[in-house]
């Protein structure tokens, strides 16, 4: 749970997560050059319409959709080689 990290020191979440006031569902995850990971974030209204779209980047990303989620961001990204660095039995 994200919700214990807001307000602790050196964490560096909290920025990112008060920006949103509605849901949000990680579309896409990948690899920039300089080796920092790129998360494409739609972030959506109560009736579920995108009314935004956001990009974060990071040093390190640990995924935490469930079992689902996590294989469905894992097996998209292998897809389209925004992960390169995937085994072949994703």
């Amino acid at each position: 749970m994200l919700h214990p990290a807001l307000g602790k020191t050196n964490m560096g979440l909290e920025p990112a997560l008060r920006c949103f006031e509605t849901s949000a569902q990680v579309q896409d995850i990948g690899v920039a050059d300089d080796g920092s990971y790129v998360i494409q974030v739609d972030e959506m209204n109560e009736d579920g319409k995108v009314i935004a779209k956001r990009t974060f980047t990071c040093k390190k990303l640990f995924l935490t959709a469930g079992s689902v989620g996590t294989s469905s961001l894992l097996v998209k990204a292998k897809t389209k080689g925004t992960l390169p660095h995937l085994n072949d039995e994703v």
